[in-house]
């Protein structure tokens, strides 16, 4: 019974997986929503989002992974004529 058991456990923790070195380690990055603990009025701005990005490639982070910067709601102003969405020109000026 305990070689079964011992059996039954190593064949159920093993993974069948391709060795192309994807998935090492999950997506790491910032996401902008509610980065001052005011959900609702928390809009990020431009200079928000570079300052962070910059931290993240001067600190190292992006040497370990960190390298993605998720822009969350709150950002855009409108959409133009042809459905894109267009970033707010205030907190987004370039």
């Amino acid at each position: 019974m305990p070689l079964t058991l011992l059996i039954l456990t190593l064949a159920l923790s093993s993974a069948i997986a391709l060795d192309n070195g994807l998935g090492l380690i999950p997506p790491m990055g910032w996401n902008t929503w509610c980065t001052l603990g005011k959900c609702g009025r928390d809009y990020c701005d431009a200079k928000e989002v570079m300052s962070v990005a910059d931290a993240m490639a001067e600190n190292g982070m992006r040497d370990l992974g960190w390298k993605y910067i998720n822009l969350d709601d709150c950002w855009a102003d409108h959409r133009d004529s042809n459905g894109n969405i267009v970033a707010d020109p205030k907190r987004f000026p370039e």
